[in-house]
């Protein structure tokens, strides 16, 4: 006679296809990726926050230094993922990867359709971020303020730390000290700035400070 109490046996709860493709994302592997979503994994999926495929891709891993960002990049650009989405705690993929100094995926998802109005990016700092040195120059000879701030609290010249590149920092410094008013402006910005980015502290990267650190030096010198 068999005992009417026993449920039989049960379910082994494990991974679901939407765990898997948000693990991949945080892992940073597109070809991974690509296989679930070709397995019918949902990629316009919305999670608690606000946290999406794309912020997920931007997180759980040093994204800074993933050689193949761009490649997930493109692979949600081209199905159709939203590019634009902010989670509650102001997070998007843009500003993320813009706090990290990865501006080879700013300009990636730029060009696919993101909203650049979330970096709060002036002509010079995009010039900065973006451009050429030709392009910061003319920015500057346009009269660009350089005390001006971005989502993440950064001058243009703190973007030029974080990207490593000395020539468009001095050039950011050199406009400054034509300008007189402009430090000493930018100093009561940031003293009201609830995000405020310093030299030693953007996005704790080594070659913001070995940038910071060389142009402090030639400074001296002169």
């Amino acid at each position: 006679m068999s005992d009417s109490s026993d449920p039989g046996p049960r379910a082994v709860s494990g991974p679901t296809p939407g765990t898997d493709l948000r693990t991949a994302l945080g892992e940073g592997d597109p070809q991974r990726v690509r296989a679930l979503i070709e397995a019918g994994a949902d990629v316009h999926y919305k999670r608690d926050h606000g946290y999406d495929a794309l912020l997920d891709a931007v997180h759980g891993r040093d994204v800074a230094r993933d050689p193949r960002l761009l490649e997930l990049l493109a692979l949600l650009a081209a199905h159709g993922v939203n590019l634009s989405g902010v989670s509650a705690y102001g997070e998007s993929g843009l500003r993320v990867l813009s706090r990290l100094g990865r501006f080879d995926g700013v300009r990636l998802l730029l060009d696919a359709g993101a909203d650049r109005s979330q970096l709060e990016w002036t002509p010079l700092m995009e010039a900065v971020a973006l451009g050429s040195l030709a392009d910061v120059q003319a920015a500057l000879g346009q009269g660009a303020v350089l005390e001006a701030r971005d989502w993440w609290e950064r001058t243009a010249w703190l973007l030029a730390l974080l990207a490593g590149d000395l020539a468009k920092a001095s050039c950011c410094a050199s406009g400054a000290r034509t300008r007189p008013h402009a430090g000493a402006a930018a100093a009561r910005r940031c003293s009201t700035r609830s995000r405020a980015i310093t030299p030693t502290s953007c996005a704790g990267c080594s070659r913001t400070a070995r940038t910071f650190t060389t142009l402090t030096s030639s400074a001296r010198q002169r």
